[in-house]
């Protein structure tokens, strides 16, 4: 469970929900044809947890208290976003 008890950390939350509306928003198209899960896989990871994905970055992006990392999966587009907070 997350709560949020400081101002820090209730923008954090704003600004990963925004970041994650945009993925929403790029997938929407596809939403009456696949599952999300079939689409892509959300991450958020705290400071000094890890994951081992099998390819590259596509991208990363840094935010305020986060870092936005892409990874392209599969050639059918199917991706992992993973929020990192910093």
């Amino acid at each position: 469970m997350t709560t949020i008890e400081t101002w820090e950390a209730l923008d954090l939350a704003i600004a990963q929900a925004a970041v994650l509306a945009e993925h929403r928003d790029r997938l929407l198209p596809f939403r009456d044809d696949y599952e999300l899960s079939e689409l892509a896989r959300f991450i958020a990871l705290e400071p000094g947890e890890q994951i081992n994905p099998p390819v590259p970055p596509e991208y990363v992006s840094a935010h305020e208290g986060f870092t936005e990392t892409v990874y392209v999966i599969g050639d059918d587009g199917f991706g992992w976003v993973v929020l990192t907070r910093t």
